[in-house]
């Protein structure tokens, strides 16, 4: 059960941007700042990408939906793919796009596997609109994640997937969702070497 972990570190690929939460010893982490658990502004890269904050390289300008679709378009031409269902099933078909995928799952590794080593949650969990684009980056993300952190305890963290939908965006999916598994309970369902917790909508 996901109400059995009591530390756990939320990341959602979201449309527009990178969320993330952070629970300890079974509590939201809010920070100094309210930002414990947000990777989003972190930096990401040297490319100069121009974030929606003002700054530049940003991680979620490499790291969201609306940048895996800029790079499909980018380095695969003639190739427009809008959404994260859309995204999904040109990954099952195109080799390309499911390199693009595995490239910022590797750059995503890069970033939070400094924070997994030190934090040691039971679970991290993933979340994207799209429950088949999540079990397909989550497989991508664990591989990377185990060549950065070696023999750390990766290994033994629960990879989580969570449904994520718009409107719970925009009010914070990281928090709802993991609020809500604490208080209901709900299981995590194994698929494959992942898990799902809470509703998975349909596609």
């Amino acid at each position: 059960h996901l109400s059995e972990c009591k530390n756990i570190l939320y990341l959602g690929l979201l449309n527009e941007g990178l969320g993330g939460a952070l629970i300890m010893s079974g509590k939201m982490v809010l920070g100094r700042t309210f930002g414990a658990g947000e990777f989003g502004h972190v930096r990401g890269g040297r490319e100069g990408r121009i974030c929606t904050c003002g700054r530049r390289d940003c991680l979620e300008t490499y790291c969201s939906i609306l940048a895996i679709e800029h790079e499909i378009t980018r380095t695969l031409p003639g190739r427009k793919i809008h959404g994260a269902i859309a995204i999904a099933r040109a990954a099952m078909n195109d080799p390309g796009v499911l390199k693009i995928l595995d490239s910022v799952a590797m750059r995503l590794a890069e970033v939070i596997s400094h924070s997994l080593a030190s934090l040691d949650p039971d679970a991290l969990v993933l979340g994207t609109p799209s429950p088949t684009l999540s079990s397909i980056f989550a497989e991508l993300l664990r591989t990377h994640l185990q060549n950065e952190m070696g023999n750390l305890a990766m290994r033994d963290v629960r990879l989580i997937l969570a449904a994520a939908d718009h409107e719970a965006t925009l009010r914070g999916i990281g928090g709802m969702v993991i609020e809500q598994c604490f208080h209901t309970g709900e299981t995590a369902l194994s698929v494959g070497n992942t898990e799902v917790a809470g509703r998975v909508n349909g596609e």
